[in-house]
């Protein structure tokens, strides 16, 4: 949420604590220490998403040239493997519970595989609780991140969250997450569900139990959780500061175009009305890019999203990940600028061939209304019209993710969305060579 906010990456706090005790374990967060190659290791393991695939790459690749046997996993090596096991020794395909113990013992017995894959999804009951202590807690903004649930019930068209969670929505026993939350220090808490109140018999179950504690927090929700008047209530007696709601676009065609269906008939104006009745700030998110979408789509962007009083905004492109229905259309119509293009361009370049616009035109309507956005004046008129609404918790977090991005949109250069990374290419050391198949 914004430039200022960093948040450590919680898979590899649960593989830790899914690791024996007499294996040590250190984690390594390149955006807060810097790595060390020379430090040796028995066993290096890479969580990797699309985002990060290039470098996670030439990083594994850096200690397979050093002897060091590497495990790559997430979400990326699930929807390119055949890719992602040119850098790697072994692969964990899907959830790493029980995946993981298999590896290890396999890699202390010198028989390590180079695919582990369950045959069926894990249980969310009896995960140990995250070895936080295992984070650098100072560089973070928090390490209370805590996850509820995994999957999704939706297959929206951009997201590829079913390729490493499969369908529908798994929950982990409500007392166990409270028990969890029990051990953490301070107040408050980020939960990484995708929507953390999709069913809606947990959510009251949990929201209920999270009331006594007396913690703030912020989430994720789909829009349609303002049609039940129940929860909402229970999310303001819980202490929920904000949430992040994927609005994408006001525009029903829009919306089935990408398959959020859950989204058309919503009142974007009532639902934000309604969330800002309960003092929930909202961070919402657009997605430019639509093949119906013109010039004309970021003028009208803009003045949505000012009238209808979001508290901090974020635009995207529409980005084709692997493993996504939007991917495979697109690779179909031969509209993509490269197959694998994460090994050449970011995600917040123009990776495609829109219908109504050029390349260039999407990527600088995208950065135009973001820096229209985040003008000061305009920023802190959004701010001050909702201090009164919000609880302090959520001013403060309001105020400074509008600052982060305002940061990073003042960042954002005019020409980026058709140049190449200088540097594409990434280690393959000898005798490791293999095609894609």
């Amino acid at each position: 949420m914004g430039g200022n906010f960093h948040f450590p990456q919680m898979a590899l706090a649960v593989l830790a604590s899914l690791t024996p005790d007499d294996i040590e374990v250190s984690i390594i967060d390149e955006f807060v220490q810097p790595i060390e190659f020379d430090d040796e290791a028995d066993l290096i393991g890479i969580t990797v998403n699309t985002k990060t695939a290039m470098r996670a790459y030439e990083i594994a690749d850096e200690f397979r040239h050093r002897n060091m046997p590497v495990v790559l996993g997430g979400i990326h090596p699930n929807v390119a493997r055949d890719e992602a096991i040119r850098h790697a020794d072994s692969l964990v395909l899907g959830e790493a519970e029980g995946n993981w113990e298999r590896l290890l013992k396999d890699f202390r017995n010198k028989n390590l595989k180079r695919y582990y894959r369950s045959a069926s999804l894990p249980s969310l009951e009896n995960i140990p609780i995250a070895k936080r202590e295992l984070l650098q807690r100072d560089q973070y903004d928090t390490i209370n991140l805590v996850q509820t649930s995994r999957g999704c019930p939706y297959k929206c068209h951009f997201c590829s969250v079913s390729s490493l969670y499969g369908k529908g929505v798994r929950v982990r026993p409500v007392v166990e997450v409270i028990t969890e939350i029990e051990t953490l220090a301070g107040d408050d808490i980020l939960f990484v569900d995708d929507n953390l109140v999709g069913k809606k018999a947990y959510a009251n179950q949990l929201l209920n139990r999270l009331a006594p504690l007396k913690k703030k927090w912020i989430g994720q929700a789909a829009v349609t959780v303002v049609n039940q008047k129940e929860v909402l209530k229970l999310l303001q007696k819980s202490g929920c500061a904000g949430l992040f709601v994927g609005f994408e676009t006001n525009s029903s065609a829009k919306l089935n175009e990408v398959g959020k269906f859950q989204n058309i008939n919503s009142d974007y104006f009532l639902a934000v009305q309604k969330l800002h009745e309960h003092g929930i700030a909202i961070l919402g998110s657009f997605i430019v890019g639509f093949d119906s979408d013109d010039q004309a789509c970021f003028e009208g962007l803009l003045e949505f999203v000012v009238k209808s009083k979001i508290d901090v905004v974020d635009v995207t492109v529409l980005t084709p990940y692997p493993g996504t229905i939007l991917y495979e259309r697109m690779k179909a119509q031969k509209r993509l600028i490269d197959d694998h293009w994460w090994l050449k361009y970011d995600a917040s370049d123009v990776v495609f061939k829109p219908k109504r616009m050029t390349r260039a035109e999407l990527y600088q309507g995208r950065v135009w209304v973001l820096k229209e956005l985040y003008k000061l004046s305009p920023l802190l008129k959004r701010w001050l019209g909702g201090i009164s609404r919000r609880s302090f918790f959520g001013n403060y977090i309001s105020l400074i993710a509008n600052f982060g991005f305002r940061k990073n949109a003042n960042a954002l250069p005019l020409d980026s969305c058709d140049r190449p990374k200088e540097n594409y290419d990434v280690i393959i050391p000898k005798g490791m060579e293999r095609p894609f198949s």
